[in-house]
């Protein structure tokens, strides 16, 4: 399979020792220097924030936009593996049985409460315990109006997927708005995750006053 390194970014990027222009694509000699560019943590980082992407050819219609599909192709997962859990992800979540054959049990997870001061910005954080799994809604408990909310995906302990433990690779929640009570969220389509990254709800309390705060997750294992 082809590798390539498109730089999205406005100015030239090196990356081990190969430089990319604006816009232009590289491809990785895989039997040469693939395992350098696996490793290379600027490589890494700048994918997780848009600024390298990686695509199976240099036509243009073949970038993987999903941060963590991309970094699993530059690791060695085939196209065909690639394609499979694209259309997985893609799937309207409706069955127990996925497109694979795998099996979907569902396992709801509380957080913990904690106590944020005011004025400040604190974050409840749950690391995957399973395999494989999927996130298909969340909810806060103890919120008040006017606070706002990050929700984010978390790289694991180690760095598996950045080189950088705990560093961001997803985001699907931005400043969100809080209500008096309860905020709840479910979506029509899932996300996958696997064992050891973390979910993070980033909670800025507005208020004058300390507040507690809990969450419930929405998770189901895959299975075969």
């Amino acid at each position: 399979m082809e590798i390539w390194i498109k730089n999205t970014d406005s100015e030239e990027h090196t990356y081990s020792g190969q430089t990319i222009l604006s816009s232009e694509y590289y491809m990785i000699e895989q039997d040469v220097e693939l395992d350098k560019w696996q490793n290379n943590s600027q490589l890494l980082s700048d994918i997780g924030s848009g600024i390298a992407v990686v695509a199976r050819s240099n036509s243009g219609t073949d970038d993987i936009t999903d941060i963590n599909l991309a970094i699993n192709y530059l690791k060695g997962l085939g196209t065909q593996e690639v394609k499979i859990i694209e259309q997985v992800q893609s799937s309207p979540f409706a069955s127990k049985i996925l497109e694979n054959g795998k099996k979907l049990y569902a396992r709801e997870h509380g957080v913990p409460k904690i106590t944020i001061a005011a004025g400040s910005t604190q974050a409840l954080v749950f690391e995957v315990p399973y395999a494989a799994c999927k996130i298909t809604g969340a909810s806060i408990v103890g919120c008040q109006k006017g606070d706002t909310c990050n929700f984010k995906i978390l790289d694991t302990d180690a760095g598996l997927l950045t080189t950088i433990p705990l560093y961001p690779v997803n985001q699907f929640g931005y400043d969100v708005n809080m209500p008096d009570g309860v905020y709840n969220r479910e979506y029509n389509y899932d996300a996958d995750l696997f064992l050891g990254l973390h979910v993070s709800i980033e909670y800025t309390n507005n208020g004058d006053e300390a507040i507690d705060i809990s969450a419930n997750l929405e998770l189901h294992e895959v299975k075969d």
